[in-house]
């Protein structure tokens, strides 16, 4: 790329700037990028929406989901970028209506027009999502499944409106269930409980998970001791019985 088209290149980016933000230019710069390797291993669907991992593209931008939703929200305005309906990491980007948007000549009114929308419907469930989203950059296990298990709980307790709700709190109930067992299952059942009941302290969960196995640990021990007496045959040595 010669010296001309990379001032072409800052010229346009300059412009994108001005008409969405510093943030959201970052943000499609970063889109654009993805869009490449997504296209080159063909992961989009048929309606060419594809998964975004919004952790990596904090780690490239430092902007926050809840950010990144945002920026989807403004892009949207200008019909570059599309949600997908059931899933809000879910979208699609139109690199032409970029260029359309980007050689516009009204673009003081473009400008204006970002600031002046007013938040639509889903705003709320986005923000929620944003919120879900980064917390779940707070859980640490690898394991697919213990993972989904604790991404599930975070979601609850963000539909539950738990205040001081943090990623702190999130690593706090995740080291006491990785402490209290190491059986898998034992620690899935720990979490559906806190999930179920939006307990935010994991020692609730445990305190309910011990209830739930401690009758069955009494009847075990009842059953071992009320098992039909042996009887002792009359006219037989004592040590035999039957």
């Amino acid at each position: 790329m010669g010296y001309l088209d990379l001032s072409r290149v800052a010229n346009v980016n300059k412009k994108l700037m001005s008409i969405v933000g510093i943030e959201t230019a970052v943000y499609w710069s970063e889109l654009t990028a993805v869009l490449d390797r997504v296209r080159a291993k063909r992961t989009c669907n048929e309606k060419g929406f594809f998964k975004l991992d919004r952790a990596y593209i904090q780690r490239e931008t430092s902007l926050t989901p809840e950010k990144q939703l945002e920026c989807d929200r403004i892009l949207a305005h200008f019909g570059v970028l599309a949600v997908d309906p059931d899933s809000t990491d879910t979208i699609a980007v139109s690199v032409q209506s970029m260029v359309e948007l980007i050689t516009a000549e009204n673009t003081a009114e473009l400008k204006t027009s970002v600031k002046t929308a007013k938040p639509k419907r889903g705003d709320k469930e986005a923000k929620l999502a944003g919120m879900k989203a980064t917390f779940h950059t707070a859980v640490k296990t690898t394991d697919p499944e213990l993972k989904a298990a604790y991404c599930k709980w975070v979601d609850s307790m963000v539909d539950a409106q738990c205040c001081r709700f943090t990623k702190a709190v999130v690593d706090l109930f995740e080291n006491a269930v990785e402490q209290f067992s190491s059986d898998k299952v034992v620690k899935l059942r720990v979490i559906e409980i806190a999930t179920i009941n939006a307990y935010k302290d994991a020692s609730w969960a445990i305190n309910r998970y011990h209830s739930e196995t401690r009758p069955y640990i009494v009847n075990q021990r009842t059953t071992a001791a009320t098992l039909p007496e042996q009887k002792q045959s009359v006219g037989v040595k004592s040590d035999v019985v039957f």
